[in-house]
């Protein structure tokens, strides 16, 4: 049994989260730009991250698996979006992984 939760911040910041009941995860898509060919803004990134944070927050989730978000095609700064990352998570009893 899949329940999807969908919030959205803007038209390109948004987060779709499934949960996957059998397993008891969590899994969740930041979506940073209203189309596939268009290059993500931090703050989109920003803002998916936060609201991943409240979700897995709310939803007693313990811990996060992510690959390096943005990097790549995206354009964005590993090492800036690294410090966003550990900015939003810290202080939280969540373990993140990259």
């Amino acid at each position: 049994m899949r329940q999807r939760v969908e919030s959205e911040v803007n038209v390109k910041a948004s987060l779709v989260a499934i949960h996957f009941e059998e397993d008891n995860c969590w899994v969740y898509n930041l979506v940073t730009k209203q189309y596939h060919f268009d290059l993500p803004e931090r703050r989109d990134l920003l803002d998916c991250l936060i609201q991943m944070k409240e979700h897995a927050i709310a939803n007693q989730v313990l811990e996060i698996h992510m690959p390096r978000l943005g990097a790549g095609l995206d354009c964005l700064e590993w090492k800036n979006t690294e410090q966003m990352i550990l900015e939003v998570f810290r202080d939280q009893a969540l373990r993140v992984t990259v």
